[in-house]
């Protein structure tokens, strides 16, 4: 398993018209739709919101990145948003 948190800085996430429960949906049915991961939870704070995945499988990082960055720009994500991971590996990626 691979756990991820995606990082929207809230000032540019409501900038963009997004909404992070709305974004935390459409990851969520991305993921399980494709067998891939779950969503496993999420909040929103002063500065920041954060969407808490899991991938099930970590040789399928790769894809279930792939699959997330697809739905985050879809969904009108900020090019700020950071996907960052420490297991198996320190990962930092930045959508934009």
């Amino acid at each position: 398993m691979v756990f991820l948190e995606i990082v929207f800085d809230a000032g540019d996430l409501s900038r963009s018209g997004s909404d992070r429960d709305a974004i935390e949906t459409a990851l969520d049915k991305a993921l399980s739709d494709a067998g891939l991961g779950v969503v496993t939870g999420g909040g929103t704070g002063r500065y920041a919101s954060i969407v808490e995945v899991e991938i099930y499988d970590s040789s399928k990082l790769e894809q279930g990145l792939q699959l997330i960055r697809r739905t985050l720009t879809s969904a009108n994500a900020p090019p700020s948003t950071l996907i960052k991971g420490s297991q198996p590996e320190k990962l930092v990626i930045r959508l934009g």
